[in-house]
């Protein structure tokens, strides 16, 4: 899957999904989605959220980023980049080399942190 095409949101729920932290909306809600979270009411319209903030919230981001291990590499001022890096490596048993199984650039380190994090999800 092409995770760059995707928008935060669809990301946000991606990663919510693999984590088994997706809040179903219940049946007979109604929901719509209002600035990257998901909002849905009852039938006396009363309203419950379910923020799913991965993209851009290093505090739902840092334990996926940890867990993972995940690196976030900043962008390189000398060739005028404003992309992160963010990569997940594997390191050979005798430590000679190390191997970057999964990769993604994104101006939103976070962003490119969840697209690895999803990456590492397809290849398992």
């Amino acid at each position: 899957m092409n995770y760059h095409e995707l928008s935060d949101f669809e990301i946000n729920k991606l990663v919510a999904e693999k984590l088994g932290k997706l809040v179903a909306v219940p049946q007979g809600f109604e929901s719509k989605v209002i600035g990257g979270a998901l909002h849905y009411y009852d039938d006396n319209r009363n309203l419950f959220s379910c923020h799913l903030e991965y993209c851009t919230n290093p505090a739902d981001a840092w334990t996926v980023i940890i867990d993972n291990k995940i690196t976030i590499l900043a962008p390189e001022k000398y060739q005028g980049s404003s992309l992160w890096d963010a990569r997940c490596a594997v390191v050979e048993e005798d430590y000679s080399a190390m191997v970057y199984d999964h990769a993604s650039r994104n101006i939103n380190p976070l962003r490119a942190a969840m697209e690895v994090f999803l990456m590492m999800g397809d290849a398992a």
